[in-house]
């Protein structure tokens, strides 16, 4: 059957949502008109009506000329067919895509030399628009080899595309977005919090929020907060509370794991214990019940800290224990914690059982800290006028 044969074949049992684009599928391809084909593929591949007809339209039409399509989308293409099929087939199509593209020095390993073969030309090495391709179907491929539980391989090709990109000025977002996603979620899958944290944050900056549907949000929005929650290293929130994905959970189920996350980043323990039972929701956070425990505790001294002027900030056990209702023989344990973890700065006085503390991690503030940030500002502003109105008022004085 020959192209033209096919897309025929298509028209006559497609819905008619899809005759408009068809048309033009075969009457750019009958006048060799490859840029305009591409774009009407791209617009085509989008579209529900056309999922059911992708194999056969790769295996009978768009296999015929690929060679003669930008490298890019036709990866970007190839991406869109692969999802038409079982994990295991879209990795081996995926693969054999893989094997037509040219190889980026950078993605080679640093021990190893260049060789005289196709797939690395040292005269005439990959473009630009050619190196892209590899990552992104090479990352790809690595996004099957997740679901299929190989992820020493898949870590394997997240490192090569990391190194192949870092070589590449002005990367589409495009395909930076794919890498940090498949990136995301292999953190995830090791249970990394931070690392998913931070990636997960980058891809969806990088991707848009309008890239991603309804329910992908608010699976991204329910895993960062977990992430944000169960993060070892994770003590500041305000990058999520400010990030309008966090907003998908709104009016869901899951609306409480945004609760949760205002009350650690207020460090508000008496929320904290009153929302507790809601921890139950969800075993991961049921069983890091005592890890949560010492992270409000933490976040509940940041805070205090936080608030207080810079004159102000040598505080006794008893204080700080207040503050974070814990008994006065471990708030020692809980200061020592923060020093190590480089939450704050300062020194510890055994002797007298207090604490001074002469810095705070810096923060990314939601609105309400930047009110009471603003508040202090004005406070000492004034401070200023007052003893500027005194110096000018004692100057004729000191200088008679």
């Amino acid at each position: 059957m020959s192209p033209t044969e096919f897309i025929h074949k298509v028209k006559a049992e497609a819905p008619a949502s899809l005759t408009e684009d068809l048309t033009k599928l075969e009457i750019n391809y009958s006048k060799r008109l490859y840029h305009q084909l591409t774009k009407t593929l791209q617009e085509i591949i989008q579209k529900d009506d056309i999922s059911k007809y992708l194999v056969d339209l790769w295996n009978n039409f768009i296999s015929t000329f690929k060679d003669k399509l930008n490298q890019l989308r036709l990866v970007e293409i190839g991406v869109r067919v692969a999802q038409e099929m079982i994990p295991q087939e879209s990795l081996n199509f995926l693969e054999s895509l893989l094997d037509t593209l040219p190889v980026p020095r950078a993605a080679l390993p640093p021990a190893l030399k260049p060789t005289n073969t196709k797939s690395f030309d040292e005269e005439q090495p990959p473009t630009k628009t050619e190196s892209e391709a590899y990552v992104l179907a090479k990352i790809s491929i690595a996004h099957y080899d997740l679901l299929l539980g190989n992820l020493d391989k898949a870590k394997e090709a997240m490192d090569v595309c990391e190194r192949v990109l870092d070589s590449i000025d002005g990367v589409e977002a495009s395909v930076t977005g794919a890498w940090l996603r498949v990136s995301g979620d292999y953190f995830k899958s090791k249970a990394e919090y931070a690392a998913f944290y931070r990636t997960t944050l980058l891809y969806i900056s990088c991707a848009g929020m309008d890239q991603l549907d309804k329910a992908e949000q608010i699976q991204r929005s329910h895993d960062l907060a977990i992430a944000a929650l169960l993060g070892d290293t994770i003590y500041n929130f305000g990058e999520l509370l400010t990030h309008p994905i966090l907003h998908a959970l709104d009016g869901t189920e899951l609306e409480w794991l945004k609760d949760i996350i205002y009350i650690f980043n207020e460090g508000d323990i008496t929320k904290f214990e009153v929302n507790a039972s809601k921890l139950a929701n969800e075993p991961i956070l049921h069983d890091s019940q005592a890890f949560l425990r010492q992270k409000i505790c933490l976040m509940a001294l940041i805070e205090c800290v936080f608030k207080r002027s810079s004159k102000d900030r040598d505080m006794s056990f008893s204080t700080i224990g207040a503050e974070t209702k814990l008994p006065l023989d471990e708030v020692e344990h809980l200061i020592m914690k923060a020093l190590s973890l480089k939450l704050i700065r300062g020194t510890i006085d055994q002797v007298s059982s207090s604490a001074s503390i002469n810095w705070v991690q810096p923060r990314v503030l939601d609105k309400n800290q930047v009110k009471s940030l603003a508040s202090r500002l004005n406070e000492w502003r004034s401070k200023v006028e007052n003893v500027a109105v005194d110096v000018n008022s004692q100057a004729p004085e000191l200088f008679a």
